[in-house]
């Protein structure tokens, strides 16, 4: 609304400058599936796949393909930016780029002042990736979807954490919206407040809608006792965070529900409180204190809390207006160096037989949600457990560290394992075999600063972080 919180590139190792990562990485890499494919049949390579971030300070950054094996980006040696053209994903979801064409950059929080919030840094690297397909007559040739990679490249653990995806949707003429949630699909939605939608930019009858779905969020804490996920379990092993609150506020200046101002109301609304630190009450307007406290607002008869009461913006009999809406997730905690993946989707329908639902093309929204999820799962392969939990992973403690540290490894596809080590400049300085769920690193012959290490399995799958020595 007034500022901005984040900056180009990823955090700046130590020795370089912020400002020359956020020239570098000041832009939005655009690739085509077929342009790869041509590619390997000897087109010559586009300029974005030339400019390509595949590798930055020597070590693996962007997905890409490795034709040698020796971590460096190349297109010269035959490197690509990694769509998984057999349909397979053996190296898990997460490490390749997806869709027919693919959006892909890289953001912080720490390369200048915080303007927007007026809060603290907290270290957090972004890295994104928005992708879409093209499948005419489907659901999903209207969706477009959306990965953020967020990893905690602080030295600190980020406690009580939550991931907010915030929309103005604008549906044709702004000013006459309603918002709405459905718990049970994890999905947000801005639709018209009447049939018509009349106006400056207006659909006109049988207006559409338009929704988020989450599809993959980060590890909910264990034995928490709620069903993170909507999906009448609880506790189960692997369990996501999806959406854990639902939001609206005007675009006006007042404290309760207006645009947030200052860092303490943007946290609030992440939590799913008003911006006066109160709980959101269930029916009306969201602010009777005789009313039980909620986390979602206008879910219909969505949420299991209220089980058949129904509270939507017609049936309080709301003006509609102009609405901004936020879906949050949380909360998580992240340590030093840990990585979490968030998906969702955006989805457009219009139903020009306005079929069910609370307002035009809602019925037909939903029913597309569904679709959309389908695919998702279909294409990831990820369901209830998040990838995280079924391929590599790795934790280092203590970091930083003076003599040794110890180096906690998940294997569970029980792969054969190399540890290697680089120094800063991206050399590697050592490397060994790891044999138990547990390695050491001794100082031995390594200096003070900043190290980068990679655990890499014989099923080139890989988990990597940085460390410390003081």
């Amino acid at each position: 609304q007034t500022g901005n919180d984040f900056w180009p590139g990823p955090v700046a190792p130590s020795g370089m400058l912020q400002s020359t990562l956020c020239n570098q990485f000041d832009q939005i890499w655009k690739i085509n599936k077929q342009d790869v494919i041509d590619f390997l049949s000897g087109s010559p390579a586009t300029t974005a796949m030339t400019t390509y971030p595949g590798t930055f300070n020597g070590q693996p950054f962007a997905p890409f393909f490795d034709a040698n094996n020796n971590n460096l980006y190349d297109v010269t040696q035959g490197d690509y930016p990694y769509f998984d053209l057999s349909g397979q994903y053996n190296n898990g979801w997460n490490n390749y780029l997806h869709g027919d064409q693919c959006l892909w950059w890289v953001f912080n929080d720490v390369g200048n002042l915080h303007t927007e919030t007026g809060g603290a840094p907290l270290g957090i690297e972004i890295r994104e990736e928005a992708y879409s397909y093209s499948l005419p007559g489907t659901a999903i040739d209207y969706t477009t979807f959306y990965q953020y990679t967020l990893i905690n490249n602080s030295n600190t653990t980020i406690s009580n954490m939550y991931f907010g995806q915030w929309a103005d949707a604008d549906l044709g003429n702004y000013s006459d919206d309603y918002v709405g949630c459905d718990v049970m699909r994890n999905l947000g939605y801005c639709y018209n407040g009447d049939n018509d939608d009349n106006g400056i930019s207006g659909y006109g009858l049988n207006p559409p809608s338009i929704g988020i779905r989450f599809l993959q969020g980060p590890l909910a804490p264990q034995g928490d006792g709620i069903d993170n996920n909507h999906d009448g379990a609880i506790d189960e092993a692997g369990e996501q965070i999806l959406m854990s609150g639902f939001l609206y506020y005007e675009n006006v200046s007042r404290t309760q529900n207006g645009n947030p101002n200052g860092f303490n109301h943007y946290y609030d609304y992440l939590k799913g409180f008003w911006g006066n630190g109160q709980p959101i009450t269930y029916g009306e307007d969201g602010f009777n204190p005789l009313n039980p406290p909620c986390k979602y607002m206008y879910p219909d008869t969505t949420d299991p809390a209220f089980p058949g009461t129904k509270w939507t913006e017609g049936t309080v009999n709301n003006p509609p207006g102009d609405r901004r809406f936020l879906m949050s997730c949380g909360p998580f905690s992240m340590q030093p160096g840990e990585i979490q993946t968030i998906s969702l989707a955006v989805i457009w329908v219009r139903d020009s037989n306005n079929t069910g639902g609370v307002g035009p093309s809602v019925g037909a929204l939903q029913n597309a949600a569904d679709s959309v999820k389908s695919f998702f799962v279909q294409q990831s392969g990820l369901t209830s457990v998040t990838e995280q939990e079924q391929l590599l992973s790795v934790m280092l403690f203590p970091n930083p560290f003076n003599s040794s540290a110890t180096l906690a490894i998940k294997n569970p596809l029980n792969e054969m394992l190399t540890l290697k080590i680089y120094d800063s400049r991206g050399v590697l300085v050592k490397s060994q075999n790891i044999i138990s769920d547990k390695c050491i690193i001794n100082r031995s012959t390594l200096s003070n600063g900043l190290y980068f290490y990679k655990v890499e399995s014989n099923k080139q799958h890989y988990a990597s972080g940085k460390f410390i020595i003081e």
